[in-house]
């Protein structure tokens, strides 16, 4: 991911380090580097900063269990955010991960399973980034071809769009007789 940070700087990425952070942001112009969240027990993936650098989301895994979180990224020169202070999502599954942000760093998408299916969920964040209300469905996959989706081309690209893949899986049957 790059753009602007925040705070004037040409470029970031969100990248894992080996140091004390558990989440950083590198600046890719002259490869300094913030730390935004802390390393805690457990273990967290799947980073999704909002486009404004404002909030970040992160899958946080503990025991097996997987959760998605929302925190304020912190200010330069400000203390790296703890796990433990963001808000976790309420979404009934052990298996969501954040996919991505709206341009205007208002809803924060996710892949949740919470009906049945691997769908697009929703969730709308305030300009504090506090979460605003309880996930709800964006887009569902409920189609029986399909085998799979994958976020991994990122944010959404406009307001109501979001570029993601799926795997169709079709087959026929034929039954042959014996002659």
């Amino acid at each position: 991911m790059a753009g602007p940070f925040a705070d004037g700087s040409s470029s970031r990425a969100p990248a894992r380090q080996a140091t004390a952070a558990a989440i950083q942001f590198i600046n890719v112009d002259d490869r300094s580097a913030r730390d935004v969240v802390v390393l805690p027990p457990g273990r967290i993936e799947r980073r999704a900063c909002a486009p404004d650098d404002r909030v970040i989301a992160f899958r946080r895994t503990i025991q097996n269990v997987a959760k998605v979180f929302v925190g304020v990224v912190p200010p330069a020169g400000g203390r790296a955010l703890a796990p433990e202070t963001a808000q976790q999502i309420d979404e009934p599954t052990i298996t969501g991960c954040p996919a991505g942000w709206s341009p205007d760093s208002r809803v924060l998408y996710m892949l949740l399973d919470t009906d049945g299916h691997r769908c697009l969920w929703a969730q709308e964040v305030d300009v504090h980034g506090r979460l605003d209300g309880k996930p709800y469905p964006a887009r569902h996959f409920h189609d029986r071809a399909s085998a799979g989706i994958s976020t991994s081309l990122g944010n959404a690209v406009a307001p109501g769009s979001f570029i993601c893949e799926t795997v169709v899986v079709r087959g026929n049957l034929w039954l042959l007789s014996q002659q």
